[in-house]
Protein backbone atom coordinates (compact mmCIF):
# COMPACT_ATOMS: atom_id res chain seq x y z
CA UNK A 1 0.00 0.00 0.00
CA UNK A 2 1.10 3.56 -0.62
CA UNK A 3 2.34 5.48 2.39
CA UNK A 4 -0.11 8.10 3.63
CA UNK A 5 1.04 11.65 2.97
CA UNK A 6 -0.54 15.07 2.42
CA UNK A 7 -0.62 16.32 -1.15
CA UNK A 8 1.23 19.61 -1.58
CA UNK A 9 2.43 21.59 -4.53
CA UNK A 10 5.64 19.70 -5.31
CA UNK A 11 7.06 18.13 -8.46
CA UNK A 12 9.92 15.97 -9.62
CA UNK A 13 13.40 16.77 -10.94
CA UNK A 14 15.22 13.47 -11.27
CA UNK A 15 18.60 12.57 -12.64
CA UNK A 16 19.86 9.28 -14.05
CA UNK A 17 20.12 6.53 -11.47
CA UNK A 18 23.64 5.95 -12.71
CA UNK A 19 25.02 9.48 -12.28
CA UNK A 20 26.73 10.76 -9.16
CA UNK A 21 24.54 12.69 -6.73
CA UNK A 22 26.84 15.43 -5.49
CA UNK A 23 28.91 13.36 -3.08
CA UNK A 24 31.70 10.84 -3.67
CA UNK A 25 29.64 7.67 -3.61
CA UNK A 26 29.68 5.20 -6.49
CA UNK A 27 26.57 3.96 -8.29
CA UNK A 28 26.17 1.13 -10.85
CA UNK A 29 28.46 1.83 -13.79
CA UNK A 30 26.15 0.90 -16.65
CA UNK A 31 23.83 3.68 -17.83
CA UNK A 32 20.57 2.56 -16.25
CA UNK A 33 17.44 4.46 -15.31
CA UNK A 34 14.48 3.29 -13.26
CA UNK A 35 11.47 3.20 -15.60
CA UNK A 36 8.92 1.52 -13.33
CA UNK A 37 8.25 1.35 -9.59
CA UNK A 38 5.63 -0.88 -8.00
CA UNK A 39 4.55 -0.81 -4.35
CA UNK A 40 2.85 -3.96 -3.13
CA UNK A 41 -0.42 -4.56 -4.96
CA UNK A 42 -0.70 -0.99 -6.24
CA UNK A 43 -0.44 -0.30 -9.98
CA UNK A 44 3.08 0.47 -11.14
CA UNK A 45 4.22 4.05 -11.77
CA UNK A 46 6.27 4.59 -14.95
CA UNK A 47 8.84 7.24 -15.87
CA UNK A 48 10.13 8.70 -19.14
CA UNK A 49 13.30 10.82 -19.18
CA UNK A 50 14.45 13.67 -21.42
CA UNK A 51 17.91 14.07 -22.94
CA UNK A 52 19.22 15.67 -19.76
CA UNK A 53 18.23 12.73 -17.58
CA UNK A 54 15.26 14.54 -16.06
CA UNK A 55 11.85 12.94 -15.78
CA UNK A 56 9.72 14.27 -18.62
CA UNK A 57 6.57 12.17 -18.34
CA UNK A 58 4.98 9.94 -15.70
CA UNK A 59 2.01 7.65 -15.49
CA UNK A 60 0.12 6.71 -12.35
CA UNK A 61 2.49 8.65 -10.11
CA UNK A 62 1.12 8.82 -6.57
CA UNK A 63 0.24 12.38 -5.65
CA UNK A 64 0.53 13.55 -9.23
CA UNK A 65 -1.20 11.08 -11.53
CA UNK A 66 -0.31 11.07 -15.23
CA UNK A 67 1.35 14.06 -16.85
CA UNK A 68 4.58 15.81 -17.76
CA UNK A 69 7.16 18.10 -16.17
CA UNK A 70 8.10 21.58 -17.32
CA UNK A 71 11.43 22.98 -16.10
CA UNK A 72 11.91 26.73 -15.89
CA UNK A 73 14.69 28.77 -14.34
CA UNK A 74 14.08 28.56 -10.60
CA UNK A 75 10.85 26.61 -10.92
CA UNK A 76 9.47 23.17 -11.76
CA UNK A 77 5.88 22.64 -12.88
CA UNK A 78 3.79 19.51 -13.21
CA UNK A 79 1.25 19.53 -16.06
CA UNK A 80 -1.45 16.91 -15.68
CA UNK A 81 -2.97 14.83 -18.45
CA UNK A 82 -5.67 17.48 -18.98
CA UNK A 83 -3.03 20.14 -19.67
CA UNK A 84 -3.52 21.98 -16.37
CA UNK A 85 -0.52 23.24 -14.39
CA UNK A 86 -1.56 22.07 -10.97
CA UNK A 87 1.67 21.57 -9.02
CA UNK A 88 4.87 23.58 -8.80
CA UNK A 89 7.72 24.62 -6.50
CA UNK A 90 10.79 26.82 -6.46
CA UNK A 91 14.37 25.55 -6.79
CA UNK A 92 17.81 27.12 -6.59
CA UNK A 93 20.58 26.93 -9.22
CA UNK A 94 21.54 23.46 -7.95
CA UNK A 95 18.00 22.11 -8.40
CA UNK A 96 17.26 21.99 -4.67
CA UNK A 97 13.82 22.90 -3.42
CA UNK A 98 13.94 26.22 -1.58
CA UNK A 99 10.24 26.89 -1.06
CA UNK A 100 6.73 25.72 -1.81
CA UNK A 101 3.31 26.93 -0.71
CA UNK A 102 3.93 25.73 2.84
CA UNK A 103 7.62 25.61 3.73
CA UNK A 104 11.07 27.15 3.33
CA UNK A 105 14.13 24.88 3.03
CA UNK A 106 17.65 25.80 4.17
CA UNK A 107 21.00 24.15 3.32
CA UNK A 108 24.52 24.32 4.73
CA UNK A 109 27.74 25.09 2.84
CA UNK A 110 28.24 21.38 2.08
CA UNK A 111 24.89 21.18 0.29
CA UNK A 112 22.95 19.28 2.94
CA UNK A 113 19.43 20.23 4.01
CA UNK A 114 19.59 21.44 7.62
CA UNK A 115 16.19 23.05 8.28
CA UNK A 116 12.61 23.05 7.08
CA UNK A 117 10.55 25.99 8.34
CA UNK A 118 6.84 26.58 7.98
CA UNK A 119 6.07 29.83 6.20
CA UNK A 120 5.14 32.52 8.70
CA UNK A 121 7.25 30.92 11.42
CA UNK A 122 10.79 31.70 12.58
CA UNK A 123 11.25 28.38 14.38
CA UNK A 124 12.32 25.34 12.31
CA UNK A 125 9.84 22.50 12.17
CA UNK A 126 12.69 20.09 11.32
CA UNK A 127 16.40 20.37 12.22
CA UNK A 128 18.70 17.85 10.51
CA UNK A 129 22.16 16.67 11.63
CA UNK A 130 24.81 14.73 9.68
CA UNK A 131 27.80 12.53 10.48
CA UNK A 132 30.32 10.99 8.06
CA UNK A 133 28.24 12.05 5.07
CA UNK A 134 24.95 10.60 6.32
CA UNK A 135 21.82 12.14 7.81
CA UNK A 136 21.77 10.64 11.32
CA UNK A 137 19.34 12.73 13.39
CA UNK A 138 16.20 14.80 12.83
CA UNK A 139 14.56 16.85 15.57
CA UNK A 140 10.90 17.70 14.94
CA UNK A 141 9.27 20.72 16.59
CA UNK A 142 12.11 20.81 19.10
CA UNK A 143 10.81 17.77 20.99
CA UNK A 144 10.73 14.60 18.87
CA UNK A 145 14.01 12.92 17.87
CA UNK A 146 14.47 10.46 15.02
CA UNK A 147 17.72 8.52 14.60
CA UNK A 148 18.90 6.96 11.34
CA UNK A 149 21.57 4.29 10.82
CA UNK A 150 23.15 3.06 7.57
CA UNK A 151 24.75 0.01 6.00
CA UNK A 152 28.51 0.69 6.10
CA UNK A 153 29.26 -1.16 2.88
CA UNK A 154 26.19 -0.16 0.87
CA UNK A 155 26.84 3.05 -1.09
CA UNK A 156 24.02 5.33 -2.19
CA UNK A 157 21.88 4.36 -5.17
CA UNK A 158 19.23 6.61 -6.66
CA UNK A 159 15.94 4.79 -6.03
CA UNK A 160 13.72 7.76 -6.90
CA UNK A 161 13.62 8.83 -3.27
CA UNK A 162 12.87 5.50 -1.64
CA UNK A 163 16.48 5.31 -0.45
CA UNK A 164 16.11 8.65 1.35
CA UNK A 165 15.23 8.63 5.06
CA UNK A 166 13.06 11.70 4.46
CA UNK A 167 10.61 9.43 2.61
CA UNK A 168 9.79 7.70 5.87
CA UNK A 169 6.42 8.15 7.57
CA UNK A 170 8.47 8.83 10.70
CA UNK A 171 9.85 12.02 9.13
CA UNK A 172 8.79 14.44 6.40
CA UNK A 173 6.38 12.09 4.71
CA UNK A 174 3.90 12.42 7.55
CA UNK A 175 3.53 16.10 6.67
CA UNK A 176 4.60 16.82 3.14
CA UNK A 177 6.75 14.32 1.30
CA UNK A 178 6.26 11.55 -1.20
CA UNK A 179 9.22 9.39 -2.17
CA UNK A 180 10.09 11.45 -5.25
CA UNK A 181 9.95 14.84 -3.63
CA UNK A 182 12.65 13.68 -1.21
CA UNK A 183 15.07 13.73 -4.17
CA UNK A 184 15.06 17.54 -4.18
CA UNK A 185 16.41 18.01 -0.68
CA UNK A 186 20.05 18.62 -1.52
CA UNK A 187 23.04 16.35 -1.16
CA UNK A 188 22.21 12.70 -0.53
CA UNK A 189 23.50 10.57 2.29
CA UNK A 190 26.46 8.48 1.09
CA UNK A 191 25.09 5.12 2.25
CA UNK A 192 21.80 3.25 2.06
CA UNK A 193 19.49 3.51 5.07
CA UNK A 194 19.47 0.55 7.45
CA UNK A 195 16.91 1.58 10.06
CA UNK A 196 15.01 4.60 11.32
CA UNK A 197 13.96 4.85 14.97
CA UNK A 198 11.72 7.38 16.69
CA UNK A 199 10.71 7.71 20.35
CA UNK A 200 7.75 9.84 21.45
CA UNK A 201 6.49 10.50 24.97
CA UNK A 202 2.73 10.95 25.17
CA UNK A 203 0.81 11.21 28.42
CA UNK A 204 3.85 10.03 30.32
CA UNK A 205 4.14 6.92 28.14
CA UNK A 206 7.12 6.30 25.86
CA UNK A 207 6.15 5.08 22.39
CA UNK A 208 8.77 3.60 20.09
CA UNK A 209 8.58 3.37 16.29
CA UNK A 210 11.03 1.71 13.93
CA UNK A 211 11.48 1.03 10.22
CA UNK A 212 14.04 -1.47 8.91
CA UNK A 213 15.25 -1.37 5.29
CA UNK A 214 16.34 -4.54 3.44
CA UNK A 215 17.55 -4.34 -0.16
CA UNK A 216 17.77 -7.00 -2.86
CA UNK A 217 20.19 -6.53 -5.76
CA UNK A 218 20.68 -8.07 -9.18
CA UNK A 219 23.98 -9.50 -10.41
CA UNK A 220 25.10 -6.03 -11.51
CA UNK A 221 24.58 -4.53 -8.07
CA UNK A 222 21.42 -2.59 -8.85
CA UNK A 223 18.73 -2.60 -6.16
CA UNK A 224 15.70 -4.35 -7.62
CA UNK A 225 13.53 -4.45 -4.51
CA UNK A 226 13.29 -2.84 -1.09
CA UNK A 227 11.39 -4.15 1.92
CA UNK A 228 10.54 -1.59 4.59
CA UNK A 229 9.45 -3.31 7.80
CA UNK A 230 7.49 -1.09 10.19
CA UNK A 231 7.15 -1.65 13.95
CA UNK A 232 4.98 0.48 16.23
CA UNK A 233 3.34 0.49 19.69
CA UNK A 234 0.65 -2.16 20.01
CA UNK A 235 1.39 -3.18 16.43
CA UNK A 236 -0.98 -0.63 14.91
CA UNK A 237 1.33 0.12 11.97
CA UNK A 238 3.26 -3.13 11.77
CA UNK A 239 3.88 -4.65 8.37
CA UNK A 240 6.21 -4.78 5.37
CA UNK A 241 6.00 -2.47 2.36
CA UNK A 242 7.69 -4.00 -0.71
CA UNK A 243 8.88 -1.70 -3.49
CA UNK A 244 10.09 -3.20 -6.79
CA UNK A 245 12.22 -1.36 -9.36
CA UNK A 246 12.51 -2.01 -13.10
CA UNK A 247 15.44 -0.53 -15.06
CA UNK A 248 16.22 0.33 -18.64
CA UNK A 249 19.93 0.12 -19.39
CA UNK A 250 21.95 1.31 -22.36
Amino acid sequence: MKKVNMLILLAVLLFSACKKNGNDTVEPTNACKIVSVKEGDDPASTYTYDGNGKVSKVTNLYGFGTGSFNYETGKVNFIDAKGAENQSFNVDASGRIISDDFDIYKYNADGYLIEKIRKGSTTPEFVLSYSNGNLVKVITDGTETTDITYYDNEPYQNLLGYENALYSNLLFNQHTFSSLTATFTGKSSKNLVKDISKQITRGGTIQKFKETYVYKKDQDGKVISLNIKSESPAGYYNGVNTISFTYQCQ
